[in-house]
């Protein structure tokens, strides 16, 4: 009874449609994320620069105005170097779905871009957006 079991297992034909396996996986968004020092009359405006590489559009959001500036020239985050305002460090990261840039005096952050679902390269990170 069991060599009939096993030879009857070994001769099942799979029902339904095939599935495809020629889907090509979905080219992932990518950003490119900077700081920009813009000199004024009382010292300079920091603002977060985020471009998109397919659409090649950008956008800038004032983060602050600075006395002090300094690029933290020996310290490295995920998405790239932070930066000294006014004592303040400045830096990106992503928080859910979002780019945010926080700030170390304040410990709030400020959303630059909120992302859709899906993967995504950020400054040449490679992330999964859900």
């Amino acid at each position: 009874m069991m060599d009939l079991l096993i030879l009857a297992a070994g001769l099942a034909i799979p029902f339904g449609d095939p599935v495809s396996t020629d889907i090509e996986p979905a080219e992932p968004g990518r950003y490119e994320a900077a700081f920009e020092f813009v000199e004024s009359d009382a010292g300079y405006r920091l603002n977060a620069l985020l471009m998109d590489v397919a659409t090649e559009t950008h956008q800038s959001s004032k983060l602050a105005d600075c006395a002090t500036i300094d690029i933290e020239a020996f310290s490295e985050g995920l998405f790239g170097t932070p930066v000294r305002c006014n004592d303040a460090v400045y830096e990106f990261d992503l928080q859910g779905s979002s780019i945010v840039v926080e700030n170390s005096a304040t410990g709030r952050t400020q959303v630059i871009r909120t992302l859709a679902a899906g993967p995504v390269v950020i400054n040449g990170v490679r992330l999964l957006i859900e």
